[in-house]
C-alpha cells in the first residue's frame, strides 16, 4: 500500500455523540479502539463498515496508480 493511503486522514464519527476524530489509516490499522474527545466513550474500530471503507480507498488508490 502506498504512503499516500497510509497517511490519509479520515474522520471517525462517534456513535454516541457524533463528534469527529481525525485519524490516519495507519493509526486505525494499529488500534482496535479509541476514546472520543467529545464524550469520552470508548469506540470500537472493529467494524465491517470501517473495513469496507478502507478497502474502497485501497481500490481507488490502485486505480489511480497511487
Amino acid at each position: 500500500m502506498s504512503d499516500f493511503l497510509e497517511y490519509h486522514i479520515v474522520d471517525l464519527e462517534c456513535p454516541s455523540c457524533g463528534a469527529a476524530t481525525p485519524k490516519t489509516i495507519r493509526w486505525i490499522r494499529a488500534h482496535r479502539v479509541y476514546t472520543c474527545k467529545g464524550c469520552s466513550a470508548t469506540v470500537s474500530l472493529d467494524s465491517e463498515e470501517l473495513r469496507r471503507r478502507i478497502r474502497s480507498l485501497e481500490d481507488l488508490a490502485l486505480r489511480m496508480g497511487l
